[in-house]
Parts: C-alpha cells; sequence; structure tokens
C-alpha cells in the first residue's frame, strides 16, 4: 500500500513550486515518490499516523506527534541512502534545510505535546471532492475532545483558506 500512496502523493506534488525549487530537473521530479515511500515509512516505523482515503490511496495523511522521537537507524532503514541517489544531493540537503527550519519553528511557536500535519497530499485526478476534509477531520476530532493541538506547515497559499 505504501508505493500506492506515494505515487499518489507525488503526483499531487510534482507541480508544487517548492516541490520545482528543490528538484528543478523534471526527470528527478518523477523520482517524488521515492520521498514519499521515505516519509511514509518513517511514519509507520517511527510510531507515527498515516491515513489513506481507501485501498485505492487516492490521498493520504501523515501525522507526526510533537513527542517523536528519531532514532539514527530509522533513517537508514526506511531508504534515505537510496532517496539521495533518486532525487540528487541538492534536493537531499534543501529537503533538510526546510525541514531543520520548520522544525525550529515548530519548536519555538507551537505548545507541547501537539500533533503536527507532515504530510497531506491528495492525487489531482481526485482533488476537489472531499479527500483532504476527509482526512483530515477525523484526526482533528479527536486533537480536539482530547485538547490536543496541532501544526502543519504549508508552501502554497491557495491551500491556507482550506486549512483554516
Amino acid at each position: 500500500m505504501i508505493p500506492r500512496a506515494a505515487v499518489s502523493c507525488a503526483r499531487a506534488f510534482e507541480n508544487d513550486a517548492h516541490i520545482v525549487s528543490l528538484i528543478s530537473d523534471k526527470k528527478k521530479r518523477a523520482n517524488l515518490r521515492y520521498s514519499f515511500e521515505f516519509y511514509m515509512r518513517g511514519a509507520i516505523y517511527g510510531g507515527s499516523e498515516a491515513y489513506a482515503t481507501s485501498e485505492l490511496c487516492e490521498g493520504i495523511a501523515i501525522w507526526y506527534s510533537s513527542e517523536r522521537k528519531e532514532p539514527w537507524d530509522l533513517v537508514f532503514r526506511c531508504g534515505n541512502p537510496f532517496l539521495t541517489l533518486r532525487c540528487g544531493f541538492r534536493f537531499f540537503w534543501a529537503d533538510m534545510r526546510a525541514n531543520n527550519l520548520c522544525k525550529k519553528l515548530r519548536d519555538k511557536l507551537a505548545p507541547k505535546p501537539h500533533m503536527y500535519l507532515a504530510a497531506l497530499g491528495v492525487d489531482p485526478s481526485h482533488q476537489a471532492k472531499g479527500c483532504a476534509s476527509a482526512l483530515v477531520k477525523p484526526m482533528l476530532k479527536r486533537l480536539d475532545k482530547s485538547g490536543t493541538p496541532c501544526v502543519l506547515e504549508t508552501h502554497n497559499s491557495k491551500n491556507v483558506d482550506m486549512y483554516r
């Protein structure tokens, strides 16, 4: 199921301005699915939560707890060395810098404990059909019940209203 979900996410982000700035080479951007496979494996092996719209994986959401600890060997078990080879060192370093910056901002601005929406992607052929809401609303309801805040970042201003 992870490869199918990764393909949906890669299709959702392949023309995203932030991703294009990280991976300008369209041929390397075709390998973006490996990045999403890496993140999904990290979520699953690292005890976080990943959800799909259905077995067809039209969309996925990955949630991390702010209490999550990432052991060094998890990065290797999830396939990071291969990710670098497939997407390029430029992507690897730029993605690491962006993730570190976002983590510093979360540490500074977000109360702990909280849940972090690390990825939300819907295959373009299924966008504007309520998939993103279907993926996010159950977690938001659960977090509201427990009084746990949630955090996300977006690099796409058109998504801000949806997240509100």
